[in-house]
């Protein structure tokens, strides 16, 4: 069993090296199970501290980590159960304490700096108010296709059929795999004490993903899980002997299409980046930059032609790592809405601004049509149609255009 366990997980996390940039956090995430996996089968304490420090470096790499410690805790808890109350204490102490003791220096941090440990989220912080945190959440809100009961009824239909909703970055290989639903079958598949309790993990942190913001590449940590019980399911098939005589067929054809499929995509995404030429010094850092990224065009005219005193508010678009202190990212995709909500009128919002020390605005196409998919109240577009309707014609003045970015210069006293 732990064979398999070791290559259904190793061909996993090598395709998702392969294809996926949340390579580091899906290991890190995946790891930590398949140490409490080991651990309940040589019930040595090693790879239960192993576990903890595993679970400690996804935790230290994205909040993202926290739903999946407190499933994979309980999980340890409960393996735990029949040996008395002090060791299930020790047991958790082993996973929990480890995961806490390396992953705390970055929580620490952020509470020492930002007075939020896991700052911004919930509890705002430096330079994030009550209002700005409820944008933040209502964007997070924004995906998937509904919290009602029929909503989470429908969750694993929705996922394939409107995708769309739940993506961040569409088309990317953050799409759930077509062959995940026959994990439904695992009742009916060959079963071990191992497997069942990776089932309960998988349903517990799917359960934990469900409630909240609901985006596809937000399920890569469980990707894992469900490759394993998508696997077990297939082999209990091909072992079926109405099955059999075809299983070599089936075997050869789904790892050969899985892989096939991987190169692929993992070709296309080469071809498109062309990484060589500016690794090897052939293409400047900047052409890189200028093809591969929409706004940085735009974003060097800023540091190129707008005096050092220049200050501008990109609109929707939070990628300011390329642009220095002229530049005022909106980390929140909302600082424009609040600010037309807040001042309505074109003059009061140009006070504003003013006030503010803004004097040009960064309109970036793409990322305002992204947030207009993300905009359940609608007043995303309320602000996005103010400006393009009334405030740029009356209160602005062109000074760059290309393809994806329109930067303006304020006119208005």
């Amino acid at each position: 069993m732990q064979h398999q366990v070791v290559l259904y997980w190793s061909l996993c996390d090598v395709l998702r090296f392969a294809v996926n940039h949340d390579a580091w956090f899906c290991t890190t995430s995946s790891l930590p199970i398949y140490a409490s996996v080991l651990w309940t089968e040589s019930n040595r304490r090693q790879w239960l501290v192993l576990s903890g420090v595993t679970m400690g470096l996804a935790l230290g790499s994205k909040y993202l980590a926290l739903g999946g410690a407190a499933v994979l805790g309980l999980w340890v808890l409960w393996q735990s159960r029949t040996q008395g109350w002090k060791t299930v204490l020790v047991h958790g102490l082993l996973f929990g304490g480890t995961a806490l003791l390396v992953g705390s220096p970055w929580y620490v941090k952020n509470w020492l700096w930002a007075g939020n440990p896991v700052y911004p989220s919930f509890f705002g912080g430096t330079g994030w108010t009550a209002e700005r945190v409820n944008w933040h959440l209502l964007y997070h809100r924004s995906f998937g296709a509904g919290h009602s009961l029929w909503g989470y009824l429908l969750l694993p239909w929705n996922l394939y059929v409107r995708h769309e909703r739940f993506a961040t970055f569409q088309g990317s290989i953050e799409a759930p795999s077509l062959l995940f639903p026959l994990a439904l079958l695992y009742p009916l598949a060959r079963r071990s004490r191992i497997l069942d309790s990776m089932a309960w993990v998988t349903m517990l942190r799917f359960i934990v993903w469900s409630c909240g913001s609901q985006q596809a590449r937000f399920l890569l940590p469980v990707f894992p899980l469900f490759s394993v019980l998508t696997s077990n399911v297939l082999v209990s098939l091909a072992s079926r002997p109405a099955v059999r005589r075809w299983a070599g067929v089936l075997t050869v054809g789904l790892t050969g299409g899985v892989v096939v499929a991987a190169l692929i995509y993992s070709f296309l995404f080469f071809g498109r980046v062309r990484p060589l030429a500016v690794v090897s010094g052939m293409e400047p850092k900047d052409a890189f930059l200028r093809r591969m990224v929409r706004d940085y065009p735009a974003v060097r005219f800023v540091q190129d032609n707008l005096a050092p005193q220049a200050r501008v508010l990109m609109m929707w678009d939070a990628r300011g790592y390329y642009c220095d202190s002229r530049c005022l990212p909106d980390a929140d995709h909302s600082r424009w809405t609040r600010l037309v909500l807040s001042k309505p009128g074109v003059s009061s919002v140009a006070a504003s601004l003013r006030a503010m020390g803004l004097n040009h605005l960064l309109f970036s196409i793409e990322d305002a049509d992204f947030i207009l998919q993300h905009d359940p109240t609608g007043q995303q577009r309320q602000a996005v149609e103010f400006f393009l309707h009334g405030f740029r014609q009356s209160c602005t003045q062109e000074v760059y255009r290309d393809e994806w970015v329109q930067l303006y210069e304020l006119t208005c006293p």
